[in-house]
């Protein structure tokens, strides 16, 4: 049975700077293992099709998490654009597509359809100048509304 706690293992007397030394090792070991652990954790993307998760609700996911992200949309259509959404804390503080910027660059790709997208987690060093002062909530029911306007319109041509 243990009475004194470490000093009935080693002598204080002798071996404390050995201990101290020995301790501090095993801290930094702890300290890179959890580094590692969570350098894994925050590299993995998530991705997906737009015909099973489409922008709004990936969207409006973003801005429930508070997550601070890198979305990539690209359409089937045109392969060779890309819009690219950064959130930060869940907020869309920057987004580009083809020439457009902020708003009006989701604004072109909320009625996508067809295509891919991926979530990569970002620290705050990687995010780009902000863009947007929007809420999600503004781009979103502006974007739908524009989508209804285009789908009327085609309707009745």
């Amino acid at each position: 049975m243990f009475t004194l706690g470490i000093e009935d293992i080693i002598s204080l007397d002798s071996n404390l700077e050995f201990l101290i030394a020995k301790l501090r090792k095993i801290q930094v070991e702890l300290d890179e293992e959890y580094k590692e652990k969570n350098d894994t954790t925050t590299s993995q993307n998530t991705h997906g099709l737009l015909s099973d998760i489409d922008l709004i609700d990936i969207i409006q996911m973003m801005g429930g998490s508070n997550r601070t992200a890198k979305l990539s949309v690209i359409e089937t259509q045109n392969s060779d654009a890309e819009l690219l959404v950064f959130f930060e804390k869940g907020k869309i503080i920057f987004a580009s597509y083809e020439n457009k910027v902020g708003a009006d660059a989701v604004y072109q790709a909320i009625g996508w359809k067809d295509g891919c997208w991926n979530i990569q987690a970002v620290n705050q060093s990687e995010l780009p100048k902000q863009n947007n002062d929007l809420p999600n909530e503004s781009i979103l029911m502006e974007g739908c509304r524009l989508l209804d306007e285009a789908k009327q319109e085609s309707a009745e041509v």
